[in-house]
């Protein structure tokens, strides 16, 4: 987490290449939770590790919607929007100000309350009043999290029995598609996984341990946490999916839910169509590849050096279309 919170880290870069989240996921977190329904006058939201906002970018258009389809009826909607990294933050506010808020009518803009704070999410109870939450979300950060103060923190701010945590990663991009031709899809995964992870001379020795063994498990340690949890959490569910091995797993264990509730092992199926020199753009995100771009020259660079080995091997060009996938988890849970 180190390279993130680093001042020389390229956060706009970071906020350009990196995947993001479709409207559908958060519908889906809003309809687990009845949010809805059970929200009344004012919201309060948490944003755990929120990177250059990803996550606001798409969920306030999607609360605008219900407030403006009537929804909604709310007077106040408050969202905590924390990193670690000061870089990140200054880049989420930035992004939001000028994408998204500064676009907003007055009288919905006077709805939002939004605090863009430096803090970890083991740290936000100390903050923040207890039992006045009704969503916290954590997208690609729980790796770095120390789960049982974290949790406690979490336990401490949620409503009770609607406070809903929603937390979710992905990680490995798995190559599945090449224009059409299959016979060089294995050995382009083969590469990935050498040159990725292989600490020789290459980018593993670049990872931050723990974190990145926890989050290539998808994170399983703090999901049988809270899913043996029964005292703290009510309907769980875990959802796992593993393209390079087409593996689906799902752990639920809902109690009190909405029986038309369904769940849905797609909704954060992470595929994308894109040129072989936007996923290059891409490996340069990696906190790996910023620690290695700045030990390295500029003709060593990750996103360079990966497109020679795997062009020697494949012969893809950088305007050749591929389709990737990534290994997801999610979990979703209430506060009993």
């Amino acid at each position: 987490m180190s390279a993130f919170a680093s001042k020389n880290f390229q956060s706009h870069d970071y906020a350009l290449h990196r995947p993001s989240y479709s409207i559908d996921f958060f519908k889906y977190i809003f309809k687990f939770g009845n949010l809805s329904e059970v929200i009344k006058d004012e919201l309060s939201i948490v944003d755990i590790g929120c990177g250059p906002a990803t996550c606001e970018l798409v969920f306030i258009p999607y609360l605008i919607e219900l407030i403006e389809s009537k929804q909604l009826n709310l007077n106040k909607i408050k969202i905590y929007v924390t990193d670690i990294s000061s870089t990140m933050i200054n880049e989420a506010e930035s992004t939001l100000n000028n994408l998204l808020l500064n676009k907003l009518s007055k009288s919905i803009k006077n709805i939002f309350e939004i605090k863009f704070l430096v803090i970890s999410g083991e740290n936000l109870n100390n903050i923040i009043n207890e039992s006045s939450v009704d969503l916290v979300i954590a997208a690609e950060c729980v790796h770095w999290i120390n789960p049982n103060p974290w949790l406690n923190s979490m336990k401490s701010i949620l409503k009770s029995n609607t406070g809903v945590l929603a937390y979710w990663g992905y990680v490995d991009p798995v190559f599945i598609g090449h224009e059409g031709e299959k016979e060089n899809i294995n050995k382009a995964n083969d590469f990935y996984n050498d040159f990725v992870y292989e600490e020789e001379g290459k980018l593993g020795v670049y990872w931050q341990q723990p974190g990145r063994k926890i989050l290539r498990g998808l994170c399983k340690d703090i999901n049988n946490i809270v899913f043996q949890d029964t005292e703290s959490w009510n309907d769980v569910i875990t959802v796992y999916r593993d393209p390079s091995k087409n593996d689906i797993k799902i752990l639920d264990r809902l109690i009190n839910n909405d029986i038309n509730f369904k769940i849905d092992d797609e909704v954060l199926k992470m595929i994308k169509s894109i040129t072989f020199e936007q996923f290059l753009q891409y490996t340069d995100t990696w906190s790996s590849s910023h620690k290695w771009n700045e030990n390295h020259n500029e003709d060593e660079k990750v996103s360079k050096l990966f497109y020679k080995g795997l062009n020697k091997i494949t012969n893809w060009k950088l305007s050749d279309n591929i389709e990737i996938e990534m290994k997801t988890f999610y979990t979703l849970c209430k506060k009993s």
